[in-house]
């Protein structure tokens, strides 16, 4: 873990403290017919979220503030978070940082997310063919124990961000077979920021050192 995601494991303890506590309350499979590097590249940046994720982009996050930075084979995102007084669901947990959001992607399939409240989620990517994918939500609660709160945001963030999400990549795998598809520059900002595709470069960077040394 260490040299792989240096860090992750030390900050997850402390966005959750009460992780060994934790078992799954849920999991809610998410067919999407592309890619897996399709949708884990949409995950790997949210210059796409104030658009197309209204009730993620004005309920959770800032977007203007998305930030993501590699992290060894991690890439790291950071945010600073909306007025959370209309959230849909109590966020006091009583530990530190129960007013923001953090995710570690590690790569080259898998995701840990903390929503405000220190909800732990995850994603896990499970490529099926070449244009077909299925990822497997994971929502927590304390010994997997029903938790109406996390029952009530796994559906709104089924209804809302995933399912915008599965029309976006959907449409990204079509683009790329079409014949009139060219591959386009990355736009990179060294200082980083939300319209930075830089975690797109690392993911392609890593993609094309899997190949290499498989």
């Amino acid at each position: 873990m260490e040299d792989w995601f240096p860090n992750a494991r030390a900050e997850l303890e402390e966005w959750v403290p009460n992780w060994a506590t934790l078992k799954p309350l849920e999991w809610v499979e998410i067919p999407e017919a592309c890619n897996w590097k399709v949708s884990v590249e949409n995950y790997s940046e949210c210059y796409h979220c104030s658009l197309n994720h209204p009730t993620f982009a004005s309920g959770v996050v800032k977007p203007e503030t998305y930030d993501i930075q590699p992290q060894g084979m991690c890439l790291r995102h950071t945010t600073e978070c909306q007025s959370l007084e209309d959230m849909t669901y109590d966020i006091h947990s009583g530990f530190a940082h129960f007013d923001e959001y953090s995710s570690w992607f590690l790569w080259p399939m898998f995701s840990f997310q903390v929503y405000p409240g220190n909800v732990l989620n995850t994603y896990h990517w499970r490529a099926i063919d070449a244009e077909h994918v299925v990822v497997w939500r994971g929502w927590y609660s304390v010994d997997g124990a029903e938790d109406p709160k996390i029952r009530a945001l796994a559906i709104q963030d089924r209804e809302t961000t995933v399912e915008e999400d599965i029309h976006l990549v959907e449409s990204v795998q079509r683009g790329l077979g079409s014949r009139g598809y060219v591959p386009g520059p990355l736009v990179v900002d060294p200082k980083g920021g939300v319209n930075s595709e830089h975690p797109v470069m690392h993911l392609q960077r890593w993609m094309k050192e899997g190949i290499e040394t498989s």
